[in-house]
């Protein structure tokens, strides 16, 4: 029967091995959170009512309100864990076990989850996620005949095991070979538990090599576990505790779990960043295979878990996708660094992508007008003119030519009220009469776009100008926009 483990068993663990000296009370951490309503709080209440439904004593309200404290105060006492599927079970087969006390049970709870299966219960399941890996390998190791068998069934640890894992073997087998498995994993620990599901996995080979599908493969697995008895469960920890012991050392234990943790973080970490920029992505208008492809620049380019750009990698993005604007790409940046803090944010560089691959003529003019708004005024003055003309001509007028008579020209014909300097309105005007100015917006143009749109429709510039100066510009999900695409 399990008990509470002796100390000694603790000792290879220091956050362990003081884990009396330390241990909080379930009736402290009840009451100082007494009323909480938490969404722990919630998904205890509803799992109560489900644990072990065929067992009469967890249908009386005297062992429901026993598990409800324990699993309660574990989520108390463990915020970043809080409450999972799962623990319920786990709690529920020890308080079934005939402690003494519900603090026992709440102790040697939290030992094993916070010690033995560290994790394994997070929301993004990291634990489990790292001992399946770690499962896996060892079983391609250690037992290559049964890895073989699953590779020719398409039968993958992550789909066998998750019921193990969540609920380490409980309602997978019966209970007295749940009591035998945890009574040795106590003593143990998580390296028992892992040569333990080793063994289990070497023992089913002859029935994975009798197998003829992947279905076949689940249902015959299924029968065997659930049905297994006490003497082949005991040969399987013997096996565990001799054979597998022997052939793995500790350290190379280790240094397979601290690879495997380094691989599930770098995965978690990508996946984290493909959902952010999916959803990012979409609050733009990007099409979902847009966004992978950009997703995959980004990572090719700037490597995995990229969360923002520098000016420095804003400039080679552009060398690629913008030739042309490499020469503005500073000024560009600091328009579009929305908070100042000199890096783009994935918001903030999927904001500038879509203006440039798919924004309206509209809103591009509006970008133009703001990078060189240099003072913030809403206006632009001679100086900022004569600098916007200066860069268009760079591209068609020899060296020594300058851009005042054009600034000039542009300021005798569009500012109407003669304050010498133009509004937005003024300068969108501009846009569609004066090249130097035409000259300035074809670069902010993603090009096959324009063709297609061309050859598609019969656009160009200022025909799709007028057209838009009639609509309103595109809403957007997130009402914070930045400068850049304050259109009026």
């Amino acid at each position: 029967m399990i008990r509470r483990p002796p100390r000694s068993t603790l000792s290879s663990s220091s956050a362990a091995s003081d884990v009396y000296k330390r241990q909080e009370t379930m009736d402290g951490l009840l009451a100082a959170h007494e009323g909480e309503d938490s969404q722990a709080v919630r998904d205890i209440e509803l799992d109560v009512q489900r644990t072990f439904p065929d067992k009469p004593q967890f249908q009386t309200e005297h062992m429901q309100q026993r598990l409800r404290r324990v699993l309660q105060a574990y989520a108390f006492s463990n915020p970043e864990t809080g409450y999972a599927q799962g623990l319920n079970f786990m709690a529920g087969f020890l308080l079934a076990k005939g402690f003494e006390t519900d603090q026992a049970v709440f102790e040697l709870l939290s030992t094993i989850l916070n010690y033995v299966v560290p994790r394994y219960h997070t929301p993004n399941l990291e634990g489990i996620l790292v001992d399946q890996a770690v499962l896996e390998e060892l079983i391609r190791l250690h037992s290559p005949q049964c890895y073989q068998h699953m590779a020719r069934l398409d039968l993958s640890i992550q789909l066998l095991s998750a019921q193990w894992f969540a609920c380490l073997l409980i309602g997978s087998v019966p209970d007295d070979v749940a009591d035998l498995v945890w009574t040795r994993v106590l003593v143990g620990g998580r390296k028992i538990w892992l040569f333990v599901l080793v063994s289990l996995m070497d023992s089913l080979t002859l029935t994975f090599s009798e197998c003829s599908d992947l279905s076949e493969a689940i249902v015959r697995t299924k029968a065997l576990t659930t049905g297994m008895a006490l003497p082949e469960m005991a040969r399987i920890v013997a096996k565990a505790e001799g054979h597998f012991e022997r052939r793995v050392s500790m350290s190379s234990l280790l240094g397979l779990i601290e690879m495997k943790e380094a691989q599930i973080r770098d995965q978690q970490l990508e996946l984290s960043q493909h959902r952010q920029m999916m959803r990012l992505g979409s609050s733009e208008g990007f099409s979902r295979s847009e966004v992978e492809q950009l997703r995959a620049a980004l990572t090719s380019r700037f490597g995995t878990g990229v969360d923002g750009i520098t000016e420095v990698q804003w400039t080679e993005m552009l060398e690629v996708r913008f030739p042309g604007l490499v020469s503005d790409a500073a000024r560009l940046f600091q328009v579009l660094d929305c908070d100042g803090d000199g890096k783009l944010t994935l918001k903030e560089l999927f904001h500038a992508l879509w203006i440039l691959h798919h924004g309206t003529v509209r809103e591009k003019i509006a970008l133009i007008f703001t990078e060189y708004d240099s003072d913030g005024n809403g206006k632009l003055e001679r100086h900022e003119l004569q600098a916007m003309v200066t860069i268009s001509r760079r591209l068609t007028l020899s060296p020594g030519e300058d851009g005042g008579s054009s600034v000039d020209a542009i300021l005798a014909h569009l500012d109407a009220d003669g304050d010498g300097s133009l509004s937005l309105d003024q300068f969108s005007l501009g846009v569609r009469t004066f090249p130097a100015l035409a000259e300035l917006l074809a670069r902010y143009q993603d090009q096959e776009m324009v063709q297609l749109k061309r050859a598609t429709q019969g656009l160009d510039v200022e025909s799709e100008v007028k057209a838009e100066s009639k609509a309103s510009v595109r809403s957007r999900k997130d009402e914070s926009e930045c400068v850049c695409c304050h259109v009026s």
